[in-house]
């Protein structure tokens, strides 16, 4: 009786192509590829294109990072510039 301890799992069909190293296809977070049967000549392409926008969407969320800690060091800025003028304005008070 087989228990399914020898049963050949599902292999590459028509609907379900795997690449070289066992991924679907279809599977854009590991591969990057469209989910059409024809593209297979644009492959270079697609990858591409994928690890660009992948590279494109760090650089934007460094940015935004970098962006955010301007305007930190910008808010801390006034914050000490305001305690200047704060400390200004207590000295001609006491004098």
């Amino acid at each position: 009786m087989d228990d399914g301890w020898t049963t050949v799992g599902p292999g590459p069909t028509d609907h379900d192509p795997r690449t070289d190293d066992g991924r679907p296809t279809d599977d854009r977070l590991t591969t990057g590829r469209r989910t059409t049967d024809d593209d297979d000549d644009n492959d270079y392409y697609d990858n591409y294109y994928y690890y660009y926008y992948y590279y494109y969407y760090y650089y934007y969320y460094y940015y935004y990072y970098y962006y955010y800690f301007y305007y930190y060091f910008y808010y801390y800025y006034y914050y000490y510039y305001y305690y200047y003028y704060y400390y200004y304005y207590y000295y001609y008070y006491y004098l």
